[in-house]
């Protein structure tokens, strides 16, 4: 890999994106989807930001919330 690497989870019905930049993870999914936040939060991945009509799903466009869990935090 050249330093970025990207793995599918699947909760329920929606995808997460876990991807790695700089060794960093990252991981992102659709706002509407309460329960990835709630998973990603709770594994030490904290909210950087909401990336606006970021992905498009079967019912439309959706925000996008980024996680991020840094060596430090």
């Amino acid at each position: 890999m050249d330093g970025f690497g990207k793995a599918r989870v699947m909760r329920h019905d929606r995808p997460m994106l876990v991807a790695h930049v700089n060794n960093e993870p990252l991981l992102d999914h659709s706002t509407h989807n309460p329960v990835s936040c709630s998973v990603a939060t709770k594994s030490g991945y904290l909210l950087e930001d909401t990336k606006r009509s970021a992905a498009v799903h079967d019912d439309g466009r959706h925000d996008m919330h980024l996680h991020a869990c840094v060596r430090g935090d």
